[in-house]
């Protein structure tokens, strides 16, 4: 028995103890977290090493779906139980956005651009939704908020970000600023 499966086990018991306490429920979707990111590891792995395999690159994508259909549900009970943690809601908007729920995502993602620490998440994943649903001037608003929200020198995010705004450019027509 691998060290995931006896966390799950010992939480098991102390969920069974406490007669189903938040915070042992929490900790049990925690190691459910931990083996789904490891399947997905693995399988983003084979699908690297085997990049002309159609059923890694399956793999990779159903067990990428799972952990993330696993997250929504998650997100959404946490975010039902403490409705006014706005991380919470910022990491279900991701979730909601990542599973192609954009009506769903973007008011949980404008309630979150008030978290700390989550503006940027927040607001690039905003303008990832609206671009999604064809609305490139509210797509570029939210990228350029989210560049302003960047720490200097944080130049991974910077670059994304610019090529984000130049694509919501190119499909306004604005080719000067693309």
């Amino acid at each position: 028995m691998g060290k995931l499966e006896q966390a799950r086990a010992v939480m098991e018991k102390a969920k069974d103890a406490s007669g189903g306490n938040p915070d042992t429920i929490n900790e049990l979707a925690e190691i459910e977290f931990d083996r789904l990111r490891a399947d997905l590891a693995v399988a983003e792995k084979q699908a690297a090493d085997k990049p002309n395999d159609a059923e890694a690159q399956a793999k990779a994508k159903e067990a990428a779906r799972t952990l993330n259909d696993f997250e929504l549900r998650e997100f959404q009970r946490r975010a039902e139980r403490l409705p006014t943690d706005m991380g919470l809601r910022a990491e279900l908007g991701i979730r909601l956005a990542k599973a192609g729920l954009y009506d769903q995502a973007i008011p949980e993602l404008q309630k979150a651009k008030n978290a700390p620490g989550r503006k940027q998440d927040a607001t690039v994943w905003l303008g990832h939704c609206f671009r999604a649903k064809k609305n490139p001037r509210l797509a570029k608003r939210s990228f350029e908020e989210a560049l302003a929200s960047i720490t200097p020198g944080d130049q991974t995010h910077t670059l994304e970000l610019h090529y984000w705004l130049g694509c919501v450019c190119d499909e306004l027509g604005e080719k000067t600023e693309a």
